[in-house]
Parts: structure tokens; C-alpha cells; sequence
């Protein structure tokens, strides 16, 4: 197991020689040791660092002055402040400057030892769900569905597997699980992207406005319909509608979308003549179908045309692994939203929220995500914060420090590499240009691919950035267009235009 580096500065070390002894005697700490600031910083700019611990008043170079450097260029390393005058003050400059926490002197060194533990788990947390989220973009191209755990990743690759047929998709889910989201992935990785992607919600209209709003109506039809209207299905020809909460439709709807899926035919309500559409049909819903065939509520014909593919979204409390990611997710979503900046949450709040059940799913996480980003004092939040139902069963040990775990922002991807994880400098960044034109980077520290994995990059950033134009592309690449074509078959990238711009052959 690879160990963790951590500098400690203090001008009296001394008075922190019972904490260095207390960390070397474990097997997963290196530590270095340093009485001048200036002194750690050459440190930091030549050597690995995961952790600094750092006093707040030295001479030469002030601690507070540290932090600002570390975090302004090394904004993965932890830093945890130090004092012996501790005070409100100077805990909220610390934290404002970008501090993980802030101990005060003297201090239970088995609690240093385990916020240090803490703000290296976090950071490799954040570290991890950011690799494995460009991992899921760049392989399933999806976006938008946030999680790490195996559930969520099977959920990821069924997508990928069924999303560039054809088939009719079942979804099923506890309601607020992020059913349209799925749904919307499916239609975004299918041949229809480029066509409508149609959403109705069946149970939120009477019977007659709902068949009105699927199929249309003729003038006159019904008292109001003053002119013809084009229904749903006529609107997404050519592309996806989805059916949420298909489970709720009467049997007279359950009839009519049976024929569509059988024949593909449709009449507007009032009409007699009959058209045609090519709609790709996704449904959701949060019951048991195969109940509500038994019981006699849901037709087993129309079940059986609709179970062609069946995915499952497990509710979250099946899935609590990913609640912290989500959470992270969430407050920058938010933050940005709102541009409030925010600093990061408390780890009662944490504990409160991983422990809650979640009835309402990932829709009731983010809805009580916005509320404490929105009453969020000096950008933390805490149980305060939180709705009243998450936190009045809520029981705190009574052993357990609260700390603060820092809200990371996701950092910018690498275009050609993929890689989100780094250690180097930006001074290991190598430009690709294109004439006074930046167009791609990569970090030679970081990044080894092979040819072929560099190859096949480089391909699908040319590709993205000149519009799908192979022209253009196989100019600036020296070679004859056909040469291109032979390029492309051979690492897997499709000749059709991905990029919603129009083929440029």
C-alpha cells in the first residue's frame, strides 16, 4: 500500500514531537518535518505531498501565507492548521483560505491522527469518483446519472448495451430513483439522438386529455378543440417518447398503445384516418406489473411488448456508497446555480445524511441538497441545515469529532488523455496547436498512453473539433481521405457524424 506523504511545519517543534512519534509508529505515514515555511514549500515543489500540517504563527513566512501558496498551486494536497492561540477568528480565516480543518494546541494527538486519516479517505473518495465518472462518460457516454456503486455501474452498462437498438425499454423504480435520466441516456447513445426525445407523464392527465395529448384530435372533436392537433406520437417520429408511470394508464390507453407498438398506427381523437409513426417507446413505473397483470389491472399482452428489455433502479438506500458522491454532486450543482461558493460539509451532516433512508430517493437528496446549499452560513453546511425529517432520529455519538470535509470542485478533464487524477505540475502540460490555435493538451507526468490509445484520442478530438469535417481532419493529419477512412475503421470510431452538426464528407 503506497504511504502518505505529510509535512509538518512548526518553528517549535518540540511541542508537536509526541504527535511526529505517535505517526511514525504507523506503516502508512512518511513523515517530514520542517521549522521554516519557505524551507517546506521547496519541499512541496520537488516531492510528492498528500498532507500539510502547518503552524499558524512562524517567523519568516507565516502559516496562513503557506496555505494560500499550497492551495493556490498544489490544490489536491490536504493542509490542516495549527495553533496555540486558537480562536473563531482564526478557525473561519483558515477554513476560508481553504483548510481541511483547524486543531488547536495542544491537541488529543489520536484525533490529529484521525482527521488526518479522515481528509485522506475524502480526498481519495473525490479522487476516485471523479477517474471513474470520465471513465463512465468516455465508455457509455452518459451523463448526468451520478454513482459509483456496482449497482449503478450494471445499470451504466445495460444502458451502453441497449442503447443503439431498437428495442422497446422497461424502466423500473421507486419514484424520485432518476428514471427520465436513464431514459434520456438511452435516447442520447441511440441512432435517433438526432430526432425528438418526447416525455409525458401518464398519470398527471384524465383519461380523455391523455389520449387527446398521445394521439391528437380533429377539429371539433370535443368541445374547445377549436383546430387540429398534432399528438405526442406524431411528434416524436423518428425518436423516442417516454411513458412514465405507464402502470397508472387505464385499460382503454393500455389498448391503444398496444396497437401502436404492434402496427405502429395511430388516429387522432374525433378522426377516422390512420397514421403511421416510427417512435422508438421507453416506459417507466413504479409498480409491480407482473402483480398488476394477475390482479387484472395492466394487460398481459401489452406487459409482455413492453418487457422486451426490463431495467432496474435499485432506490438508494440499496445503493449507499454512492450517497457521498451524490452529495458532492449536488453542491456544486447548486453552488454554481445559486454562485454561492461553498466550502464543504460538516461530518455530523454527512453522517446524518448516510444514515437517513431516503423514501424519496435521489430526487429527495437533491431537493434537500438545494436547502442547505441555500441556508448555508460562511458556505458549510450543517445539521441546521438539513430538513427536519432527516434529522430527528438522528442520534450523535457521544465519541466522534466534527469536521469539516471540503467541498472539491470536479476538475477539468485532460481531451486527450482522459485522465482526472494529477500529481504533476502544469509545467508538465505539452500544447497540441493547430497554427496559433490550442486544440489539446497532455500531461506528460501523468499520461503514457500507447500509440494506438493516443492514436484513437487524437482522432476524436479532431473529429469533434472540426465538426465531424474529414476533409479538414485528414488535411491536417497529412494523409488522403481514404487513408482516414481505413484510420478510423481500425480504432472503432464511427464514419457517421456524432457531433449533431451535419456530415462533412
Amino acid at each position: 500500500m503506497k504511504k502518505s506523504n505529510i509535512i509538518i511545519v512548526d518553528d517549535e517543534l518540540e511541542n508537536i514531537a509526541p504527535l511526529i512519534t505517535y505517526l511514525n509508529d504507523f506503516d502508512t505515514y512518511n513523515i517530514s518535518q520542517f521549522s521554516d515555511g519557505r524551507v517546506a514549500i521547496e519541499t512541496i515543489k520537488t516531492k510528492r505531498v498528500d498532507v500539510v500540517l502547518c503552524d499558524v504563527r512562524m517567523p519568516y513566512m507565516s502559516g496562513y501565507e503557506v496555505l494560500k501558496w499550497v492551495k493556490s498551486n498544489y490544490p489536491d494536497i490536504i493542509v490542516i492548521m495549527m495553533t496555540g492561540f486558537g480562536s473563531v477568528d482564526d478557525a473561519m480565516m483558515a477554513m476560508r483560505l481553504g483548510a481541511f480543518d483547524y486543531l488547536s494546541k495542544p491537541f488529543d494527538i489520536q484525533k490529529a491522527e484521525l482527521t488526518i486519516r479522515r481528509a485522506i479517505e475524502h480526498r481519495d473518495l473525490l479522487r476516485e469518483n471523479e477517474a471513474l465518472s470520465y471513465s463512465l462518460k468516455e465508455k457509455y457516454d452518459i451523463v448526468n446519472i451520478v454513482g459509483k456503486s456496482q449497482e449503478m455501474i450494471n445499470v451504466f452498462k445495460q444502458v451502453a448495451a441497449i442503447a443503439p437498438t431498437d428495442s422497446t425499454v422497461l424502466i423500473i423504480g421507486e419514484s424520485g430513483t432518476g428514471k427520465e435520466l436513464v431514459a434520456r441516456s438511452i435516447h442520447k447513445n441511440s441512432k435517433r439522438v438526432d430526432k425528438p426525445f418526447v416525455v409525458i407523464n401518464c398519470t398527471a392527465l384524465a383519461e380523455s386529455l391523455l389520449e387527446s395529448e398521445l394521439f391528437g384530435h380533429e377539429k371539433g372533436a370535443f368541445t374547445g378543440a377549436i383546430s387540429q392537433k398534432r399528438g405526442l406520437f406524431e411528434e416524436a417520429n423518428g425518436g423516442t417518447i417516454f411513458l412514465d408511470e405507464i402502470g397508472d394508464i387505464s385499460p382503454k390507453m393500455q389498448a391503444q398503445i398496444l396497437r401502436v407498438l404492434d402496427t405502429g398506427e395511430c388516429k387522432r381523437v374525433g378522426g377516422n384516418t390512420v397514421y403511421r409513426v416510427d417512435v422508438r417507446i421507453i416506459a417507466a413505473t413504479n409498480k409491480d406489473l407482473e402483480k398488476e397483470v394477475r390482479e387484472g389491472r395492466f394487460r398481459e399482452d401489452l406487459y409482455f411488448r413492453l418487457d422486451v428489455v426490463t431495467l432496474r433502479l435499485p432506490p438508494l438506500r440499496e445503493r449507499g456508497e454512492d450517497i457521498e458522491i451524490l452529495i458532492q454532486h449536488f453542491i456544486q450543482k447548486f453552488s454554481a446555480r445559486q454562485n454561492k461558493p461553498m466550502r464543504g460539509i460538516s461530518s455530523s451532516a454527512m453522517r446524518m445524511l448516510k444514515e437517513y433512508r431516503w423514501p424519496g430517493n435521489v430526487r429527495e437528496l437533491e431537493n434537500a441538497m438545494e436547502r442547505a446549499v441555500s441556508l448555508s452560513f460562511e458556505g458549510i453546511i450543517t445539521p441546521k441545515e438539513l430538513p427536519k425529517n432527516i434529522i430527528k432520529d438522528f442520534r450523535e455519538p457521544e465519541s466522534g469529532q466534527d469536521v469539516l470535509i471540503p467541498f472539491v470542485p470536479e476538475k477539468k478533464m485532460h481531451p486527450l488523455t482522459g485522465d482526472g487524477v494529477r500529481e504533476a505540475s502544469e509545467e508538465d502540460d505539452i500544447e497540441i496547436s493547430e497554427g496559433d490555435k490550442k486544440i489539446g493538451y497532455f500531461n506528460i507526468v501523468n499520461d503514457r498512453p500507447t500509440l494506438d490509445v493516443f492514436t484513437s484520442r487524437y482522432l476524436r478530438l479532431l473529429l469533434k473539433e472540426y465538426k465531424n469535417n474529414k476533409s479538414r481532419v485528414a488535411q491536417i493529419l497529412g494523409v488522403e481521405r481514404m487513408t482516414l477512412y481505413n484510420m478510423l475503421e481500425r480504432y472503432g470510431i464511427d464514419r457517421k457524424d456524432n457531433s449533431g452538426n451535419g456530415s462533412q464528407e
